[in-house]
């Protein structure tokens, strides 16, 4: 992936996403909005199974801590780590960088907030 700089930042129209010190920040069809570390009980990489197309399904998933205010525009999804309500922040495939670089960037500036729940 390169050296990481201060923060990493992915590209595609129309969505944006970053993943700096300070949390995460995305923005996607006429809204963006940025959550703060503080705001975040955890924050999963879960791969599904494949889909009809062998398409794998691997989406970015936010448990936000109890009282944290979200953008509404973001979709509620089941967590299938622990059950907990949770929210799809990204389809990975809406970016060009691998789940991979995007797992570094996450363990990098998240920390043990960041939970990859992908197969091994």
């Amino acid at each position: 992936m390169g050296r990481l700089r201060k923060y990493l930042r992915w590209r595609s129209r129309p969505h944006g996403f970053r993943v700096d010190a300070h949390g995460l920040a995305l923005s996607r069809d006429g809204w963006a909005t940025e959550v703060l570390w503080s705001q975040v009980e955890s924050v999963i990489l879960y791969q599904g199974p494949a889909v009809t197309d062998s398409r794998i399904v691997c989406r970015l998933l936010l448990v936000p801590v109890a009282g944290a205010m979200l953008d509404r525009g973001l979709v509620h999804a089941p967590n299938p780590v622990d059950g907990r309500p949770c929210r799809v922040l990204l389809d990975l495939a809406k970016v060009k960088d691998t789940p991979d670089q995007v797992a570094a960037a996450l363990t990098a500036f998240g920390g043990d907030r960041f939970i990859d729940h992908r197969p091994a």
